[in-house]
């Protein structure tokens, strides 16, 4: 027997769904500088637009319509948007209608459709959403504003009984968040609230939703970033938070990408089928080139912002990991934090006993170069050797760094266990100053390579490799 909900038991969900998306508007605010002047739910605005009403910091106004299928196995397209049941109007006309209400008035901004729905790939119109802003502006493009496209142009005209220009115009305001369900955003949240200090557990979580419907049931109205912050005071904290939520996007996707401060994406880089696949860019050397460019551009962006404690995530290789601690490095006066999956990992923690055994390999015929194998989740050594004894590298030294006992998945057990991994490896490279290149080679998490390259400081110039294996491929040349 197939247990069916109360329409109660969809109203509860369809409300924390609404008050979860609320609360990932809403965090920012908390660490980032000034995301948004005000924010409020159920707003005295146009009824289908009124969820969550955003006043931006100098741009448009954003008004977001959250929408929540307990079934949401049926895909969202244009079957599903002008539909209608009685006298009730479709979803399409609810959204056009406050759109129009609001140009009326002055007051067009942002309209954005946020639902658990994925949308249907096949639909000419919402099939063309652009993932990266949600925008529909690949079907305004004229290009595409044929065929198959412009006929259901036509129909969505028809069904709201406008004519192409304003249908058009209403096109370009609007956003659809498509597939946000409560894992996502759940997620989000947990990011956000890493990045504000806060406590990220789920009964946390669940006291930012509870937050946000305190809003509408006192009815509060519009709250501003510090009456928001007076709200949150007895939500438990961790540390201080961080001022600044970068996200960079490469071998996968990563869901707090839309809420991040500074964002970085560069999954074109990386046009492999699989995420197995995605190791090295297919561009090579001139896109490991840009990315360092990116890093760059990141490091001046948050310096003019001055932020001091950047929170960093993303879906990187150690490679770019390594790369993206040593652009925003500790002597030019960052704090960072790097977030891989739950683990946090502080430039800031004192390191614990965690032993580190160096062992060196000196080589005859060597350029004076030496070759640092760091071995934490696994031992590298024997690729390594195998990469120099195939006469790709020359070096005077191989110095391998591992952990004791051994290598393995689960030889580190907090950032404390990080640091000492960090502190060991600068202890035994820094005497090669004045002796060569360095050519790192890491079998570590991500933490730990963000970390190295954060401290690199009275260090010889190094590079960076990628393992590809069997072998290893140049990733950044860093002096």
């Amino acid at each position: 027997m197939i247990e069916r909900r109360s329409a109660s038991g969809v109203r509860i969900s369809g409300d924390d769904y609404q008050h979860l998306v609320a609360w990932t508007e809403a965090v920012p605010a908390l660490y980032a500088q000034t995301p948004w002047a005000s924010l409020e739910l159920e707003a005295q605005v146009p009824a289908s637009l009124d969820d969550v009403v955003i006043e931006t910091a100098g741009g448009p106004w954003r008004y977001i319509q959250a929408k929540y299928a307990v079934d949401a196995q049926r895909l969202l397209g244009s079957e599903l948007l002008t539909e209608s049941k009685g006298q009730a109007l479709s979803l399409l006309k609810k959204l056009h209608a406050g759109w129009k209400k609001l140009r009326q008035q002055g007051a067009v901004g942002s309209i954005e459709l946020v639902t658990n729905r994925a949308v249907d790939p096949e639909d000419p119109i919402l099939g063309l959403l652009d993932a990266r802003d949600d925008s529909l502006r690949r079907v305004l493009q004229s290009p595409s504003n044929r065929g198959r496209v412009s006929t259901a142009l036509d129909e969505w005209a028809s069904h709201l009984r406008v004519e192409r220009n304003e249908l058009l115009e209403f096109l370009r305001c609007l956003r659809v968040k498509a597939g946000t369900g409560l894992g996502h955003l759940h997620e989000i949240a947990q990011a956000q609230m890493t990045a504000a200090g806060l406590t990220a557990s789920d009964a946390a979580v669940r006291q930012g939703i509870d937050a946000m419907r305190l809003l509408v049931t006192n009815d509060v109205g519009p709250v501003t970033p510090a009456q928001l912050a007076e709200r949150t005071e007895h939500m438990e904290r961790v540390g201080t938070g961080h001022d600044a939520l970068v996200v960079i996007e490469a071998i996968d996707d990563d869901h707090a990408a839309g809420t991040a401060t500074h964002h970085l994406d560069w999954r074109d880089e990386y046009p492999q089928e699989t995420v197995d696949q995605r190791v090295v860019p297919a561009g090579g050397a001139a896109a490991f080139g840009r990315m360092w460019t990116d890093l760059r551009g990141l490091h001046a962006r948050l310096d003019e912002a001055r932020v001091e404690r950047p929170l960093a995530r993303g879906t990187l290789r150690l490679a770019c990991w390594f790369a993206l601690g040593y652009a925003l490095r500790a002597v030019d006066g960052f704090q960072l934090t790097t977030q891989r999956g739950p683990i946090l990992t502080r430039s800031d923690t004192q390191p614990s006993g965690l032993t580190v055994a160096p062992e060196i390999t000196n080589f005859t015929g060597g350029q004076g170069d030496v070759a640092v194998a760091v071995g934490v989740s696994a031992d590298p050594v024997p690729a390594v050797q195998q990469f120099l004894d195939s006469g790709d590298l020359a070096v005077a030294t191989l110095l391998r760094l591992t952990v004791a006992p051994r290598p393995s998945p689960a030889a580190l057990q907090n950032d404390a266990d990080a640091a000492a991994v960090v502190t060991a490896a600068r202890e035994a490279i820094r005497p090669y100053v004045g002796q060569g290149r360095v050519h790192l080679f890491l079998a570590c998490p991500a933490g730990v390579a963000a970390m190295l390259g954060h401290t690199w400081h009275r260090l010889p110039p190094v590079t960076v490799y990628e393992h590809v294996g069997p072998g290893y491929v140049k990733a950044f040349e860093l002096d």
